[in-house]
């Protein structure tokens, strides 16, 4: 028996791995900053010398050899600045690259059933952009500012107390702004994320929303939700603006303070004119990256809550277990005490449920709608933890098994069917390197190939998304036919028959007889009796239980499922009048 080996899940760890990798990394980029803040001392230092002595000395040779110093110390300068720019980028780019795939895994396994991935991809093209980004400079350069305030402390004690007060005063500042501005940041992000989603949501019912005359309300509505995230958002960005505006009205201050005390002693003649320049240019350079920094400060904010968003969800994706591979699966279901409890503290909609299936056999599962039916489906391949009780596949336990491990032996189609946004063949061959036999294969399986044919481009006709044109009959089988690729040995089944017409249901049947035959086990769930026909037995949920009844009649069938078989596609047309049959035909031909 073929052993399929366990791929490892996405966990916090490889969160945490990265974390630790970026910051090793950052030491290199530390080290780089610190040089260059020493090379921009060259600036005061040509300037002090120029004033205190080519000037008093009057040469040229000093002035000369001053002048070369200061240019090869800019020039150092700049290519350390740009190879610092470039380590952030490819660190930036090393980041996406490490987490992407972990990142996108674990979001799939969210409590909102996947639909946050993206979400998830946003927050981590966020924490990029912060590191790659010109605004994470002024954060690298700030914990340099005691060496700027200790130099001007070297030039003269009164002005290094200065510029230690605003120094202070500014980090202060900072402070402030981060505890003004984090909570209301934090609601705006949430606010504005909300009505995102609702407007997302809205544009992929449009047509349901036109037909129903709700664009009025839904508008309303989602502008109700935008105006509160923008209040929320100009709040922060007030407070921001005004700790900001008090910051550069600070560092200007401290500039001309300085400057004029400076002058004071210089003409007391306890400072050189050069020392007075120089402090004021060192003081400028020592106090603009925390000014910087605070304007850079929501970006800072949204970076770090991304970043714990990106935490919690590698934190909630599902864990690898010890078990290194697994045997390929036969079909042997055991379904042991499963429970649902949508939400803690109500009563579970479901628990106690508990069921097998062989190979080579059907299950039917049953019920009023509400009663978990979907949840079971979902449970049973593996995209849905039970809240209590275990599903074992040949006494494997589903929720050990990795997506990549579990998924080649599983056919499932969704009650809700929507196509991947790719190809035909991409979405058939659940977007894997198969051939064009395996492909076909599970598309004839599905009675789909000769419809396939006939569409514009065939296998290569793009569907999903906005450029899908197909029928919901189209869809539901192509997803049939992605379910039956690669003759899987466990399938499940949730309302095949919502969208099929004659062809498809006689295409599904077909298949299920085949796959049975094949020694494959089956689930699907229904309401028709004509389904439940087929199953060997039927489980039926009901009062948050679950029991099982042996296979029976037609009529039983339709009282368990409590609906009627009278499918739309299979209904009969009355015979029409001589007089209808020619209005009918008129009909036809004005339409032609």
């Amino acid at each position: 028996m073929e052993q399929t080996p366990m791929t490892m899940a996405p966990t916090s760890q490889d969160l945490t791995d990265a974390t630790g990798a970026v910051k090793r990394a950052f030491v290199t980029v530390g080290l780089f900053s610190f040089v260059l803040n020493l090379l921009v001392l060259a600036v005061p230092f040509y300037m002090i010398q120029v004033f205190d002595r080519v000037m008093s000395s009057h040469s040229r040779d000093t002035l000369a050899v001053l002048t070369l110093g200061a240019v090869v110390a800019l020039v150092a300068m700049a290519a350390l600045d740009l190879v610092r720019a470039r380590i952030l980028v490819r660190m930036g780019q090393w980041l996406d690259a490490r987490l992407a795939s972990p990142v996108f895994r674990a979001a799939l396994h969210g409590d909102d059933g996947g639909q946050g991935a993206a979400d998830r991809v946003r927050d981590l093209g966020r924490v990029r952009g912060f590191l790659t980004g010109t605004g994470i400079f002024a954060i690298l350069d700030a914990p340099w500012v005691p060496l700027f305030v200790g130099l001007i402390f070297v030039l003269n004690p009164v002005l290094g107390l200065v510029a230690l007060a605003g120094a202070v005063a500014l980090f202060g500042l900072a402070y402030l702004n981060d505890r003004l501005t984090r909570e209301p940041l934090a609601q705006a992000t949430h606010a504005a994320r909300g009505a995102l989603a609702v407007a997302g949501l809205v544009g992929r019912q449009a047509d349901t929303v036109r037909a129903l005359g709700m664009e009025t309300g839904l508008a309303t509505r989602w502008a109700r939700d935008n105006a509160r995230a923008l209040d929320l958002q100009a709040r922060a960005s007030d407070r921001a603006g005004l700790v900001v505006s008090a910051a550069r009205f600070l560092r200007l201050l401290l500039q001309v303070g300085l400057m004029g005390l400076a002058a004071l002693l210089v003409i007391s003649g306890q400072l050189s004119i050069g020392a007075m320049i120089a402090a004021s240019i060192i003081l400028g350079r020592a106090l603009a990256p925390v000014e910087q920094a605070m304007g850079t400060w929501r970006g800072l904010q949204a970076a770090r809550a991304a970043h714990d968003r990106l935490r919690r969800t590698l934190e909630g994706g599902r864990s690898a277990k010890a078990m290194a591979t697994v045997p390929d699966p036969q079909g042997h279901l055991d379904v042991d005490g499963l429970a649902f409890q949508p939400v803690a503290g109500h009563d579970p909609v479901f628990r106690g449920v508990t069921f097998a299936v062989e190979p080579g056999s059907i299950l039917g599962v049953t019920g009023a709608s509400g009663v978990g039916k979907t949840t079971l489906a979902r449970m049973l391949v593996g995209a849905r933890r039970p809240d209590h009780g275990t599903v074992r596949l040949d006494g494997a336990d589903v929720a050990a098994w990795s997506d990549d491990a579990l998924g080649p032996h599983v056919g499932y189609l969704p009650q809700d069917v929507e196509l991947i946004p790719g190809t035909v063949r991409d979405n058939i061959a659940r977007f894997t390197d198969a051939t064009p036999e395996a492909v076909f294969s599970a598309a004839r399986a599905a009675g789909l190939h000769e419809a396939i044919l006939r569409l514009p481009q065939g296998y290569d006709t793009p569907v999903g998304g906005n450029r899908d044109l197909l029928s919901a009959g189209m869809r539901q089988r192509i997803a049939l036919a992605r379910a039956l690729f690669g003759n899987p040995r466990f399938l499940v089944l949730d309302e095949p028959y919502s969208n099929l017409d004659a062809d498809g249901v006689s295409a599904l049947t077909s298949a299920m007889d085949g796959l049975k035959a094949s020694g494959a086990s089956i689930v699907i769930v229904a309401h028709r009796p004509s389904i439940l026909a087929r199953a060997d037995r039927v489980l039926v949920l009901e009062g948050g239980r679950a029991r099982l009844v042996e296979k029976t009649r037609r009529a039983d069938l339709t009282v368990l499922s409590g609906g009627e078989d009278t499918p739309r596609t299979q209904s009969p047309e009355p015979t029409p009048t001589p007089r209808s049959a020619r209005k009918a035909r008129a009909g036809h031909q004005t339409e032609a």
